[in-house]
């Protein structure tokens, strides 16, 4: 009973930084951060003390200066380690290609589109002779201007794809169609 009797007095902050196990700089941090109160007593100190354990170890409380705590930098890590592993599964599955590839890919598939998309006038032509002039000149503009704004819209997507991925990152595009990345 006799340390019952002592805790209810005031104590110094070197004798309280021993009875708990710590350094007398450790309960001035304490003091300084305002989680202990200079005219309390030892026993109030030991229960402030003890809270605050309690809530750094159940992951609540952060470090002064806004650092992540260790529950979620823990998270976190868990999360990047699991995003690697689910690309790292991709990968020896076949499910990824390079952007590049896919660039070039892309492109080709555009010309030959764009060439089709050039005959059609002539085939309109050919397939259709009441057609006039006027309504296939018609046709042909809006069919150019489709093809040039198809054509400059994808390589302008490509170009910035390309500009954003850096070729030591894994490739990040699915090769089955309607898959997202």
């Amino acid at each position: 009973m006799k340390v019952l009797t002592a805790l209810q007095t005031k104590t110094t902050q070197a004798d309280f930084a021993d009875l708990i196990g710590v350094a007398a700089g450790t309960v001035s941090a304490m003091f300084t951060e305002g989680h202990l109160d200079r005219e309390a007593t030892c026993h109030t100190w030991l229960l402030a003390y003890c809270a605050r354990l309690r809530e750094q170890a159940a992951g609540r409380m952060g470090r002064e200066d806004d650092a992540i705590s260790l529950v979620t930098e823990r998270a976190l890590l868990a999360r990047e380690q699991r995003i690697g592993q689910e690309m790292k599964n991709a990968a020896m599955r076949d499910e990824l290609v390079p952007a590049r590839l896919l660039a070039e890919v892309l492109a080709t598939a555009s010309s030959a589109i764009a060439e089709r998309l050039d005959l059609l006038p002539s085939d309109l032509r050919r397939r259709c002779p009441e057609m006039t002039q006027r309504q296939l000149d018609r046709v042909a503009a809006v069919v150019s201007e489709a093809r040039n704004h198809w054509v400059a819209s994808t390589i302008e997507l490509m170009v910035r794809k390309i500009e954003t991925t850096d070729d030591d990152d894994p490739p990040l595009t699915p090769t089955n169609p309607g898959e997202t990345a």
